[in-house]
């Protein structure tokens, strides 16, 4: 991953498969760091390259995986709570594009990490550059779940 990400900046990830494995997440009333994608979170924890959440899911769900991760983001871009339309639609990514041109990032400047054919498309259509993953799955490792 390391090549994809040399020259980024900025790094958008999407929630659900990206950085946690959702059946397990969503299924257990203890979240613990078990439910974390090694692979993404290795890439949290080995940058210092700042970054965000994009997800489609609630920010309370985001929230619990913030505690968790080894760094906080920037910001997240939590879809259900706080915008009507969602991925593929490239809505998502151009608002938090919106909070990037706070901090002076340009969309050429970051990489986005997303595990669905509807999230990489939304990055896409935005004009971002996206790392493909397969969605993690706690029960052998990264997979097709």
């Amino acid at each position: 991953m390391d090549i994809e990400v040399k020259d980024a900046k900025f790094l958008f990830f999407d929630h659900d498969g990206t950085l946690v494995d959702t059946n397990r997440f969503y299924s257990s009333r203890k979240i613990s760091k078990d439910v974390l994608n090694p692979e993404t979170v290795g890439i949290i924890a080995q940058t210092s390259c700042p970054y965000a959440i994009v997800a489609g899911t609630h920010k309370k769900s985001v929230e619990r995986t913030i505690s968790l991760l080894p760094r906080k983001p920037s910001f997240a871009v939590c879809l259900e709570d706080y915008y009507p339309k969602i991925k593929p639609d490239p809505a998502p990514y151009l608002l938090a594009l919106d909070r990037l041109k706070e901090l002076g990032v340009g969309k050429n400047e970051v990489v986005v990490f997303e595990d669905s054919d509807e999230g990489s498309e939304s990055a896409k259509r935005a004009g971002f550059r996206v790392v493909r993953i397969k969605s993690y799955c706690n029960t052998g490792g990264m997979e097709q779940c």
